[in-house]
């Protein structure tokens, strides 16, 4: 396969939600070689990390996100031009693609879709000592309650499904900050949502959102939130699917 050569048969579709592992940590030269395909400006992002472990897991989860991008749309990764909108959210100009990044520690996860907002959020698990402190400032009322009854063997993997969940429903929307978490509700189970679960419409937002949890490497936990429902997720491996090298 070349630079941006897909598995074959793959295509972009509003049925189908693609979701790309991404492994942050690269030798060296392959950073080197993954910084040439960043813009100007995400560079200087880059450089303003002070340690070079976060500043090489940037570049990493940025070019690789370029170069799938670019994939689907036959692109070279380096000509790609991104906007925001007024909350910061990326998309792409002139292209019905729609993604969504996230990053933990050493690994990244990213959303991909045809003319459906995807959201998706990933988490490393790990001992959370202010959980429930934290539960009690960010979670719903509802989530709190079922949250505060589980046992303690199991909260601290419950509190990383909820937050995945949430987070990744506020990405999916793409407004930012400006809605509190603790203002809408998701499924507040320790075990996995294996199918789609229909969130409750909110405020004046009609737009019908669906969620689950995504299947990702062990310590790890993931969510993801598309806009509608009759659609199904395929896992991808950026590593093994793209050429390690540009």
């Amino acid at each position: 396969m070349g630079m941006n050569d897909l598995p074959r048969g793959i295509t972009a579709s509003d049925r189908e939600i693609h979701v790309w592992r991404i492994a942050l940590v690269e030798p060296d030269e392959v950073v080197g070689d993954l910084r040439t395909i960043l813009s100007d400006d995400e560079l200087r992002r880059a450089d303003r990390f002070r340690a070079e472990g976060h500043r090489s897991r940037f570049v990493v989860g940025r070019a690789t996100m370029r170069r799938v991008l670019g994939a689907y749309l036959a692109e070279d990764p380096r000509c790609l031009s991104f906007a925001t909108n007024t909350h910061g959210k990326p998309r792409l100009e002139g292209s019905r693609l729609e993604f969504n990044l996230s990053h933990s520690a050493d690994r990244a996860i990213l959303a991909v879709s045809r003319d459906r907002r995807v959201g998706i959020d990933i988490e490393q698990v790990r001992p959370m000592q202010e959980g429930e402190r934290i539960a009690a400032r960010f979670f719903s009322a509802s989530e709190c309650e079922t949250f505060l009854k589980l046992p303690d063997t199991r909260k601290n993997e419950a509190f990383f499904h909820i937050w995945t969940r949430k987070e990744a429903y506020i990405k999916a929307i793409g407004v930012g900050i400006s809605i509190p978490l603790d203002s809408f509700d998701v499924p507040a189970q320790v075990d996995p949502l294996h199918e789609p679960f229909a969130m409750a419409a909110r405020g004046n937002d009609p737009t019908p959102w669906t969620m689950r949890d995504i299947a990702t490497e062990p310590g790890y936990v993931a969510a993801l939130v598309v806009e509608g429902g009759a659609w199904e997720w395929r896992g991808f491996d950026a590593s093994a699917d793209l050429r390690a090298r540009p």
